[in-house]
């Protein structure tokens, strides 16, 4: 109240560009700032904005906790770039598959985070496995042991599909084309479940079965697991072509740890012919 508001003149000089080589002009910005009640108030809107997209997601119920982070991948030293998906490897002291490719590490695919001890995953509803034309629409899914699967054919023709664990059938269904299968339970025990077609041998897909609470993420994304009981627990992340990744750790009640995971070779020895 009372105090006018200053006009301030801000002169800005941009460099010279080095790929056109036409210097920008100079710019003057004039900046006229909110008045003194005013300022404060976009100050904390500004603030508010940046906690929530930087900082940690919602808290954990009232005596309960969480574990949230991100996951990404590095490359191994040394090796070129599969930033494109499509890169090949040149290293003639390698063993690698015919028509192996690069990892692309910025974008590593999916990848499943689960805990494990101490409290099981919620099995909630059945996690949905979608069968598209010439292919699973996903290569990887996750469901909490005892939990159940629903398997929607969209390939444009009826497929059996069948599930193995150690060699063993866990379920088979018959879907015809454009229908849902009923509920199918994936077993009790963790571990993983390889999926696949009579009529396709190429049509094939990996289901995780967690121990514990879970999140299927893509490289880069966070991960958020909350509302878990308090205790001891082993953090465990699984990729289906990089080395899983182990953590232990305690969680305590109304706290919220973050444990960011970087999928790596570089400490794996170099395999020869």
């Amino acid at each position: 109240m009372g105090r006018a508001s200053k006009l301030v003149s801000v002169e800005i000089m941009r460099e010279l560009d080095p790929d056109t080589f036409i210097p920008a002009p100079s710019e003057k910005v004039r900046l006229m700032p909110r008045s003194p009640r005013a300022a404060p108030c976009g100050l904390i809107v500004i603030l508010l904005l940046a906690a929530g997209c930087a900082g940690a997601p919602d808290r954990p119920n009232r005596g309960l906790a969480q574990v949230w982070g991100r996951v990404a991948g590095m490359p191994k030293a040394g090796a070129p770039s599969g930033a494109d998906g499509m890169g090949a490897y040149e290293d003639d002291d390698a063993f690698v598959p015919h028509g192996a490719r690069l990892v692309d590490y910025e974008k590593i695919g999916p990848v499943v985070v689960q805990l494990i001890g101490g409290q099981p995953g919620a099995t909630g509803e059945p996690v949905a496995v979608t069968l598209s034309p010439g292919r699973f629409e996903r290569g990887v899914y996750a469901a909490a042991a005892g939990g159940e699967v629903l398997i929607r054919n969209r390939s444009g023709k009826a497929y059996t599909v069948y599930a193995l664990a150690g060699g063993e059938t866990v379920f088979e269904v018959v879907i015809a084309s454009g229908a849902d299968s009923a509920p199918q339970a994936v077993g009790n025990h963790p571990g993983q479940l390889e999926l696949f077609t009579y009529e396709n041998e190429n049509l094939t897909a990996r289901l995780i079965v967690a121990a514990g609470p879970f999140a299927v993420v893509e490289g880069g994304a966070r991960y958020v697991l909350t509302n878990v009981k308090p205790g001891k627990y082993t953090l465990q992340a699984w990729h289906v072509r990089l080395p899983a990744i182990s953590r232990e750790m305690t969680l305590a009640a109304d706290q919220q740890t973050r444990i960011d995971l970087t999928f790596s070779v570089n400490k794996l020895p170099k395999v020869k012919r």
